[in-house]
This record gives C-alpha cells, structure tokens and sequence, in this order.
C-alpha cells in the first residue's frame, strides 16, 4: 500500500473546492489508470492517472472516483481486500481503511459501481469525465446510461457530458507553495544525477550506460522513477528531439545532450544539458552553445505574469534567427524551423507535458504567478544543410524549470551548471 508523503487534507481541500464549483445537476466521474501487462501475467510498473491522483492520492488500479454537490460527495471506488490475490502482489486498502486514509465520504467496492452509480444519478444532467483513460471503465460507465435510457424512456432532459480536463486543468496550471516544493525537490535531485553524468562521461562510454547512472542517482535518493524516458544522444543522435535508443558509444569530439528528470513524489522536473564527450568544448561548438544559452537567458528574463505564452515563443524565433544569420548558417527566415523545429518550453507539473489546456498557437494564454514551465531554446543543424562545414551536425539545446513569480521568475533549477568554464571545470574533476 502506497501513501502520499503528505497530509491528506491536500487532497480533500481540491475536491472540496472542486465540488464546491459544481451545480446541483452536475456531477464527476474519474476513472484510474489501468494496470498495463508487459507480458501475459507481468504488469508494467505502475503509475496513476495524473487527474486521479491530484484529486486523491490513491495509487491502486481499478478505482474510481464521483463528485458531486449532495452527500455523500466524494465516493470513492476500490477493490476489495482478497488475502489470495494479496499474497502475490501486496496488500490493497479495500473500501473501509481507504475512506479513512483518503479522508473520502464514501468507499465501495468497485464491483458495485454500476448499480451504485445508478442511485447516485437522481437529478444528474451533466456529467464531466475523462475518455480514453481506461476503455473497460469507459465500456461499464457507457453501459450505466444504456439502463438510464432504458430506465427512463420519456425523459426530456437527456445526459450532457462534459470534458473534466477542461473544469480540472485551470486549477492545476497555478502550483500551491506545497506544489512548487516538490518541484523544486524533484529539481534538485535531478541537478545531482545530471552532474554525476556530466563527470562520467568520456569518449568510449555508452549512452545507455549514462543512463543507467542517471537513473541509479535517482533512485539512490528515494524518486521512483523519472518522469519521462530520459534522452541521452551523442553526436548526431543530438538532432533527433525525441531520440531514445540510448544505444550509441560516446565518441571524442562529439557532444552529449541529455534530456532527463526526476519525478518527486509525482511531480516532474525536466532539465536538459549538452556537453562535450571529452570534457572540453570545440571552438564551433562554443559558438553554437553560447548562443543557445544567450538566447535562453534572455527567455527567462521575458518569463513574468501578464506575458502570453505566444510572444515568447515569437520572441524565441527571433533570436535565433538573428544569431544564425550572424554565423551564415541561416539566410530567411522561413527557413527558421530546419534549424529551430518546437517552442520555447511548455508548463510542467503533475505532468512533464502538463495539462490538457494550454495550445501554444493560442494568443490568449497569459503566464501567471503560480504556474511552472520550461524554457528549452536549441539548435539543430543538420548535416545534409547547406550550411559552413564547421557547424554541421551540431545540436544543442538548454533546459531549466520556472516558477513564474508575481514579479517575474525564478530558475528552480538554477544549481546545475550551464555556463561553458563551469561544464568544463566540472567534467576536469572526474
């Protein structure tokens, strides 16, 4: 049994004011993640659905969760204990000790869903939930509105769904002081796993290798896992955004990009650095870098509440195009996303991609205090472009984590090194 290491009135504060927002006619239905078989009977490690657990801190697969005005609100749907299937795969909570854990109104047994869920209708008209998470849910929930129909041939008013992402995702884009904490932690454990990296890394080392002790430094201080697959590419593998092989040998004057982060009891960090495989920058190579960091400095100054999400991303494109055509690489502007393919960053939270809402294209989507976000300007310069010899097969991209303050910003990852003599010191010490 897994509890948060936190108190569970954090929990039922969100589904309190969750709830509160409700109308009378107007109910929630969430579904857990499902537990995914690797194998015919070995499951992938687990991880619950972000929504679910920001609205309860239950880790278990076959669960669900409904919300509403009337009480009791909050019900919460488990499996029941079964001393059998325990022996094999760890205790469950069962319905009794997770109302009392979970601080829940209710617990039921999740064999009972469907019939209990036909009480819990009386004067529901909208129902908010979530598609796709678990289609066996989706089938049984589906299958309790074929009965209501059913049930109630001549009724006028029928169910209206609604998306739950949209009424949940406005309330987890702004981080509470508990929120921003555990970024910040899952921050600093990755500032330490991605220096032991930088220190390991030399010509004739594998990625996967760089991996495995980026991963053995998270685990050592106690993250279950990252929060996405970690990218680890060298050389040409750099140009490749979602390279994950992770299979090439480390070569002398390539450079190494890792993309990585720690997620800290489910909250992601993702911080990105590049490096030179023999600790020591080529002269090309330190254009390039310097520019990227420049352009990303620049960035997190533009990072204030008020700013929109699109402006920085224009801002972005502007500056690497000026840099670009300073170097001759780059002669029009159209030209831009050979060299410069996604935006400056996106929000990060419960989530590495956080939250179903934002849309970058969106002219709207203003920073504001509270949110977290990364800021991860690059270049990436193809070898087949028609570009100086010099700078081909370069890619570089820099990444930190954000807190967006009510003055401007803050770097939460601001201890790992980005400058060129700190990168280059570091890696002279291993």
């Amino acid at each position: 049994m897994k509890i948060p290491q936190c108190s569970m009135d954090i929990f039922k504060k969100r589904r309190d004011e969750l709830i509160s927002s409700l109308k009378d006619n107007e109910m929630i239905i969430l579904s857990s993640q499902p537990l995914y078989l690797r194998q015919h009977d070995v499951a992938f490690p687990y991880r619950q659905d972000s929504f679910f657990y920001y609205l309860t801190g239950f880790e278990e697969s076959n669960s669900c969760l409904v919300l509403r005005k009337k009480s009791p609100s909050s019900i919460l749907f488990v499996q029941k204990n079964d001393p059998e299937r325990e022996l094999w795969d760890g205790a469950l909570f069962g319905p009794d000790r997770a109302k009392s854990t979970f601080l829940m109104d209710a617990c039921v047994d999740v064999e009972e869903f469907q019939d209990t869920l036909l009480s819990l209708l009386e004067n529901i008209t909208n129902i908010y939930r979530i598609r796709s998470v678990n289609k066996v849910f989706d089938h049984e929930l589906d299958q309790v509105f074929v009965e209501q129909k059913a049930k109630y041939p001549d009724r006028r008013t029928p169910y209206r769904f609604l998306d739950a992402r949209d009424l949940i995702s406005k309330r987890r884009m702004i981080k509470s002081e508990f929120e921003i904490k555990q970024i910040r932690k899952a921050c600093q454990i990755s500032t330490l796993a991605h220096t032991q990296v930088m220190k390991a890394c030399k010509p004739g080392v594998t990625e996967r290798h760089l991996h495995g002790i980026f991963i053995q430094s998270l685990m050592s201080q106690q993250a279950v896992r990252e929060s996405y697959g970690g990218i680890f590419a060298s050389g040409d593998h750099a140009l490749v955004l979602h390279y994950m092989d992770n299979a090439d040998t480390c070569q002398d004057g390539d450079l190494m990009l890792v993309d990585a982060g720690a997620e800290w009891e489910y909250y992601a960090s993702d911080l990105t650095r590049t490096f030179p495989v023999n600790g020591k920058f080529s002269a090309e190579q330190k254009i390039i870098y310097n520019h990227v960091l420049n352009v990303q400095k620049e960035l997190i100054q533009a990072v204030r509440p008020g700013v929109t999400h699109r402006s920085i991303n224009t801002k972005a494109l502007e500056l690497i195009f000026a840099v670009l055509k300073q170097e001759g690489v780059i002669k029009n502007k159209k030209d831009i996303r050979t060299f410069y393919p996604h935006g400056f960053g996106h929000l990060l939270g419960l989530d590495v991609h956080d939250v179903y809402c934002l849309d970058e294209d969106d002219a709207t989507f203003t920073l504001q205090a509270g949110m977290t976000l990364t800021v991860e300007p690059g270049i990436y310069i193809p070898r087949s472009a028609e570009v100086p010899e010099k700078f081909k097969g370069i890619g570089i991209r820099i990444e930190d984590n954000v807190l967006v303050t009510e003055t401007g910003s803050e770097v939460l990852s601001c201890h790992l090194p980005k400058e060129v003599d700190e990168i280059e010191s570091l890696m002279a010490k291993s």
